[in-house]
């Protein structure tokens, strides 16, 4: 049996927690869309929520919140990427790319 278990909102929730800012306090990475304000990513700075969508094929929008999905801070853009500090990012915190069209929302919570 493997022992994975999605903790990237736990990781954002702890970061926001630490931050006195406004967390999702779940588990569902999509729970993020409803926390703060929404904002586009041209307006996006280090330390805005990033709700992308998880795993391939097609994927609910981001009005559904009972859905797979990843959460971390934006770190940036490259080309056709988002950079991304979070949690359970193969299995680690670090900073990873992600697909723009992968994108469900972004959100500022400070």
């Amino acid at each position: 049996l493997g022992d994975e278990v999605p903790w990237c909102s736990a990781f954002a929730n702890h970061i926001a927690w630490l931050g006195r800012a406004p967390r999702s306090k779940s588990l569902r990475a999509r729970s993020w869309l409803q926390v703060g304000r929404g904002i586009s990513l041209d307006e996006a700075e280090p330390g805005d929520v990033i709700v992308l969508q998880r795993g391939s094929g097609d994927q609910p929008g981001p009005e559904v919140i009972n859905a797979p999905g990843h959460v971390g801070f934006y770190a940036g853009r490259s080309g056709e990427f988002i950079e991304v500090l979070g949690g359970n990012q193969s299995d680690t915190v670090r900073v990873s790319r992600y697909p723009k069209s992968r994108l469900l929302g972004v959100r500022r919570i400070a």
